[in-house]
């Protein structure tokens, strides 16, 4: 069973450049049956969501920089979502990794809503919203960091030393990543705004921008309310 530091392990071999600075990880280990250890390259600075804001808001222009690299890394034919330490997904497309992710027998979505707050109208219009959205959605397979965002980047106030916390990344469409941050910003409009601004400083006009965009906040959402549930 894969180890989510076995994938930063993987990050920094295969995706690690002057544009992308990912720790190297020297030894991965156990103490026992349920406690890992993992030792790593000291990186400078603290995550940027320590920084304070006006900080914040000058590292991210960085970090769009970052995401646009880790985003054009050209990768090899292969299946789509998340992917275990060797670098190996298993689904055969990026639409079939989503529905999975929300339909995952692990969730076990009956039982969380007799015994928990979690609400079936809710999920199951999330879900509808999510399928309907769905026909916009590309089958582009891109490197996607899965877990991008200020608590995973570190910074010495100045630049972005190092990207980490690679467990969560798949393979698909890109914009999943900026959904994700998009998420869980305290003011999603200002950075909707700056993410679309910097899109337009690079010539990239985005089809199904916005619509992308929802559809993935919502897979993102029906996640979050699943894991506090649970």
């Amino acid at each position: 069973k894969t180890t989510l530091v076995e994938k930063d392990k993987y990050a920094y071999k295969h995706f690690v450049s002057d544009q992308i600075p990912i720790p190297e990880v020297f030894k991965i280990g156990k103490f026992d049956e349920q406690h890992y250890f993992c030792i790593t390259e000291a990186k400078p600075g603290k995550t940027i969501d320590k920084w304070d804001k006006a900080t914040q808001k000058k590292l991210y222009l960085e970090l769009y920089e970052i995401l646009d690299a880790i985003h054009a890394i050209k990768l090899s034919p292969g299946k789509y979502g998340w992917w275990e330490a060797e670098g190996i997904a298993t689904f055969d497309s990026w639409r079939a990794y989503l529905l999975y992710k929300i339909n995952d027998p692990y969730a076990k979505f009956e039982e969380l809503y007799k015994s928990t707050f979690l609400e079936r109208k809710l999920i199951e219009n999330a879900y509808h919203k999510i399928k309907e959205l769905m026909l916009y959605l590309p089958e582009e397979r891109d490197l996607i960091h899965g877990d991008s965002g200020s608590n995973n980047a570190l910074s010495d106030g100045e630049k972005i030393t190092g990207v980490i916390d690679w467990g969560n990344s798949c393979f698909g469409d890109y914009l999943y990543d900026i959904a994700y941050m998009q998420f869980w910003q305290e003011n999603p409009t200002e950075f909707y705004k700056g993410v679309k601004e910097h899109q337009e400083e690079h010539g990239k006009n985005v089809e199904y921008y916005e619509k992308r965009i929802i559809c993935y906040m919502l897979h993102i959402g029906i996640g979050a309310v699943e894991f506090w549930a649970r």
